[in-house]
């Protein structure tokens, strides 16, 4: 059976969620012998109006030591993976870096806030499941069950 996936995109932000995520991604690229990319974004408030930027470069060199450590402690070894940090919104850099990458699918966690806060923050999953042309993965922490975005396959 062909492979269906051979670029997959793991947004990452170390929490819990996005943990469970990983994990469902390494999975899946070593059975469909995919290679993952691992993203993290480092977040900058109010879309970097005003606020230099050379903070958010020297934290993003720190995060990119971060992720490689957690890609080689959950992603099976002999799935070939890559980190990459990346500083913005974090719901266009996903989007903006599975295009540049042309990859198979996103996969990310969902947080499952309530819709008060969903209202306040936002939802980085569900802005990259709007305006992604790419099939999104989204995982639940404490769920085996995944739901795959409808008509991306």
């Amino acid at each position: 059976m062909p492979s269906m996936f051979k670029k997959i995109l793991c947004a990452i932000d170390f929490d819990r969620n996005s943990m469970a995520a990983l994990d469902f991604a390494g999975s899946l690229a070593k059975q469909n012998n995919a290679f993952l990319h691992g993203l993290h974004v480092v977040s900058v408030p109010m879309g970097g109006l005003g606020y230099p930027g050379e903070p958010y470069k020297r934290l993003g060199q720190v995060e990119q030591q971060n992720l490689q450590t957690l890609l080689n402690a959950h992603v099976p070894a002999e799935v070939r993976c890559e980190s990459m940090v990346r500083v913005g919104k974090p719901a266009e850099q996903i989007v903006t870096a599975a295009d540049e990458l042309e990859v198979d699918l996103i996969v990310m966690a969902t947080h499952d806030r309530g819709d008060v806060s969903r209202a306040i923050f936002g939802s980085v999953a569900e802005s990259v499941l709007r305006t992604s042309h790419r099939p999104v993965l989204t995982v639940k922490l404490g769920s085996l069950s995944a739901a795959l975005a409808p008509g991306t396959l």
